[in-house]
């Protein structure tokens, strides 16, 4: 019988390669951010109300996403073969 083996890969990334995962996604493009680095005075009551009403909801959606996230359980690999035995 003839037992044959898949290549051993790793699943997990460290801190620094996530920090650089995270680096490299673009900025999400929100009025407020526009609103703050814009030279001129916002004098325009609705827009700068849209923007704030935007930000939060951005916001909150990034708290739910955390939250999403720390919350996953851990998944079991059952059909991960382990070829090398690090001593």
């Amino acid at each position: 019988m003839r037992t044959l083996y898949a290549q051993s890969y790793t699943f997990a990334f460290d801190q620094t390669q996530l920090i650089e995962v995270l680096a490299a996604l673009p900025s999400a493009p929100l009025k407020g951010l526009d609103l703050i680095g814009s030279a001129t005075p916002v004098t325009d009551r609705t827009a700068v109300r849209e923007a704030v009403l935007e930000l939060i909801a951005y916001t909150n959606g990034c708290a739910r996403a955390i939250e999403q996230l720390h919350s996953l359980p851990a998944i079991a690999l059952t059909t991960f073969v382990c070829v090398e035995w690090v001593l």
